[in-house]
């Protein structure tokens, strides 16, 4: 199960994010009911700094954009593709450093942008708004953050269906994934857990997990039959649960 959210509600954590500065990656699967506004998806996020994924319906090819903001108007990067009403997608956002990033839709679509930008303030995790504001309508599930940068073939393979757990494992320090049966919803790397505002439990994308007992709340869920054996070997060499 995922979690709906209906322009009114939202998932938080107290104050408290894995990361403070690049390297890292965030990554989420959404569903957004219209490609007419704008909408905040999955954002670290501070007084005057932020990471924000966002959604940007409200623009010309409906984007998945990355927005780096310290202090000021910040730099954005977007996919070169868009999404679609009521579909599933993976949206992911990959900053490498201060002055390189790029957003991501399923798997791919890379849109890269420069800049420098080095938030400093960043203290919480947020999903599907920011402080209240630009709310989704639609679905999440699936949050996740690594302490590095993914390489494309991994996030390819995320943008297939492939659980985050199964990608750089030593380096995801945060993963939700937003299945409704906690509340709060549960972190299931560093216990950073998710208050939940008005929520409620809605159908799942269809996930590759890990066998059933593994880790709690998960498990034994079919999705993809096959992944691109190229794409495959590659996230084999970075993960052990892979090679089970």
């Amino acid at each position: 199960m995922a979690r709906l959210l209906d322009g009114s509600s939202d998932l938080r954590t107290s104050a408290v994010t894995p990361v403070t500065a690049a390297p890292f990656t965030l990554g989420i699967w959404f569903q957004a009911d219209d490609v007419d506004s704008q909408y905040r998806l999955f954002a670290i996020i501070g007084p005057a700094d932020i990471w924000s994924m966002r959604l940007r319906g409200d623009v010309g090819g409906d984007p998945v954009q990355f927005q780096v903001r310290e202090g000021g108007s910040g730099v954005n990067a977007s996919s070169s593709t868009g999404f679609s009403a009521n579909t599933w997608h993976h949206a992911c956002a990959v900053e490498r450093s201060t002055t390189d990033r790029s957003a991501y839709i399923d798997g791919g679509s890379r849109g890269n942008v420069g800049g420098t930008e080095a938030p400093a303030s960043a203290d919480e995790v947020q999903i599907g708004t920011i402080d209240g504001a630009t709310r989704l309508q639609g679905k999440v599930a699936e949050a996740a953050i690594w302490n590095t940068d993914l390489d494309d073939p991994e996030v390819a393979l995320l943008g297939l269906g492939l659980c985050p757990l199964f990608i750089r494992p030593a380096n995801l320090v945060f993963y939700a994934p937003l299945i409704g049966r906690y509340n709060p919803e549960i972190d299931i790397m560093g216990s950073r857990n998710l208050t939940l505002i008005g929520t409620v439990v809605e159908n799942h994308p269809r996930m590759i997990y890990p066998k059933a007992g593994l880790y709690p709340g998960i498990g034994g869920v079919a999705g993809p039959p096959e992944f691109p054996p190229a794409l495959f070997a590659h996230a084999r060499r970075q993960s052990p649960l892979l090679r089970m």
